[in-house]
């Protein structure tokens, strides 16, 4: 969605030895997708053992709709790209 991975990476030594979560720029055009990302923190579907499943799609609707996003096809795409890279990252973590 814009950031390359070096960046990230790059970022993530300074916000160790600060204590402060690296600042990143968020382009116009993902910004729709982002708030709703983040307002989802406490949305996720976990298997009774623990694992993380996904989002509560219920939810993802609802908070669009709270936050009349106009766009949301495109913004659900976005949200479901954050969603597979929040699993992807925990899945390497727990292997």
């Amino acid at each position: 969605m814009g950031v390359e991975a070096s960046a990230v990476e790059a970022a993530l030594p300074v916000a160790a030895a600060t204590g402060e979560a690296p600042a990143f720029e968020v382009w116009p055009e993902n910004a729709n997708a982002l708030e709703v990302f983040l307002a989802l923190d406490t949305n996720w579907r976990f298997h009774p053992r623990g694992v993380p499943l996904g989002l509560d799609y219920a939810a993802l609707f609802g908070v669009m709709r709270a936050l009349r996003v106009r766009e949301r096809r495109a913004v659900f795409e976005d949200v479901r790209v954050m969603e597979r890279a929040v699993l992807d990252a925990l899945g390497e973590v727990t292997a």
